[in-house]
């Protein structure tokens, strides 16, 4: 699993009607009903009475980086009566849920205010444009392509922008109308706020319909900038029916979200869980182990290899905090363990468990912080693996890793690891190592 920021779609989707007394109270019905239209007064009111500080996140999150987002879409639609109220977090997938569901009023929170702020973006966005074509063309700042009409399907919408090139007239004037809509509509906004939407409108136009999760933006590990889709990926997925449901794939769809974001009804709020608790495991079958027994018994001239296989399992709770100046703290148990081990077993590295152990315990510490005075450029972390223990043995030693790394443009990094060990006895897993401190350097090239 990747390690995301939210916890994906069945965790953070909530559509129920009884929700609405909680979030809208009297602020603007007296009764349980639906609002047709919020007023802007309310909507700006809203935003501002239920949101809390901002807070720190170290990924910018202009798109999603879930790519399979519409993946639960035909359990959503099975089990969701329309009409109701959509929850949500992150940037434009929530437009689908909200679409797909059919939902009357919907909440989207987050921790950064920026992404608040984005989707103030994407409000005027909606306004200004009409159909699906002229929102494509005013989103990324490209003149719209001759030949497109509300038949035209998400593929054949985005084929057709992929080589239009960035206007810079005509991202300055969306921009300019984007300062005006916010004005016009009464948002108290700050000069930091103003100043994010031009950099967030900026990032759009730059990137085009190929931005994705990484692009003018770290990534988690694991997420690079393949992993995580580009816009027109995301427009353009389907569900596990091979259906597309986006909030670009009709004009239908479209209309919905733009209507909704006319009457005030998508509520943008900054909010956030202390804590993410992320849970994994991965089994493996048939892992191949050599057997001293076994090895013996062939070289005797017995008709066996010397080998046998075993199932692995992997298995990991992980609880991910967010903390001031962007810093990420994670701390990560991990259990590897070997089905139907015995002694005679012998593995390389971590098959389910190390050389010889039936189990072991490894937890992850890992600490990351960027440096804003860089843009985030430069980071630092800290990655810390105790090793616990295993059977018939205690504390072997702890390894622990630095990075320090620059990220000289979209697709190049430079990296300086120092890896040291420490502790544990001369014959433990890491204690061996003991006067291996190594310091090397990386420069990697992504795409």
């Amino acid at each position: 699993m990747i390690f995301r920021r939210s916890l994906f779609a069945a965790a953070i989707i909530v559509a129920v009607t009884s929700l609405l007394p909680m979030f809208v109270g009297a602020m603007i019905v007296q009764t349980p009903a639906l609002p047709a239209e919020i007023s802007d007064k309310d909507f700006w009111r809203m935003i501002v009475d239920l949101s809390e500080p901002g807070g720190t996140y170290p990924y910018e999150n202009f798109v999603s980086n879930e790519l399979e987002y519409q993946d639960v879409i035909p359990a959503l639609k099975a089990t969701t009566k329309p009409g109701g109220v959509y929850i949500g977090v992150g940037p434009e997938q929530n437009f689908t849920y909200a679409a797909v569901l059919q939902s009357k009023l919907a909440f989207v929170i987050d921790i950064r205010r920026q992404n608040m702020l984005e989707l103030l973006m994407y409000k005027a966005l909606f306004e200004m444009s009409p159909n699906r074509a002229d929102f494509v063309s005013n989103l990324f700042s490209r003149v719209r392509p001759a030949g497109l009409d509300i038949k035209t399907t998400a593929a054949a919408l985005f084929t057709a922008y992929e080589n239009a090139k960035v206007d810079p007239d005509l991202a300055a004037k969306n921009l300019a109308t984007i300062k005006a809509y916010m004005t016009k509509h009464g948002y108290e906004l700050t000069s930091e706020d103003i100043s994010t939407i031009e950099k967030v409108h900026d990032v759009f136009a730059r990137g085009g319909p190929s931005i994705n999760y990484y692009f003018a933006s770290a990534a988690p590990v694991g997420l690079g900038p393949s992993r995580g889709g580009t816009y027109t990926r995301l427009m353009n997925t389907a569900d596990a029916t091979g259906r597309n449901s986006s909030f670009l794939s009709t004009e239908e769809s479209y209309l919905y979200v733009r209507e909704m974001q006319r009457k005030n009804l998508i509520v943008p709020l900054v909010g956030d869980l202390p804590l993410v608790l992320r849970v994994e495991g991965l089994l493996s079958t048939n892992v191949k182990f050599a057997d001293a027994r076994r090895q013996a018994a062939a070289l005797s001239g017995g008709e066996i290899n010397g080998f046998v296989s075993r199932d692995t399992l992997r298995a990991a709770i992980a609880l991910e905090f967010g903390l001031p100046e962007n810093t990420t703290f994670i701390l990560q148990p991990s259990l590897f363990t070997t089905f139907g081990w015995r002694k005679s077993l012998v593995s390389s590295g971590f098959g389910g468990a190390t050389a010889g152990d039936e189990w072991n315990l490894l937890p992850v510490v890992y600490i990351e912080r960027p440096f804003r005075f860089t843009r985030d450029r430069l980071r630092a972390s800290v990655t810390v693996f105790p090793f616990l223990g295993s059977p018939g043995q205690h504390y072997e030693g702890t390894k622990t890793k630095v990075v320090v790394s620059y990220k000289f443009s979209r697709f190049i990094t430079g990296r300086l690891i120092y890896t040291t060990y420490d502790g544990g006895g001369r014959n433990s897993s890491y204690g061996q190592y003991n006067k291996w401190d190594n310091i090397g350097w990386e420069l990697s090239y992504e795409f």
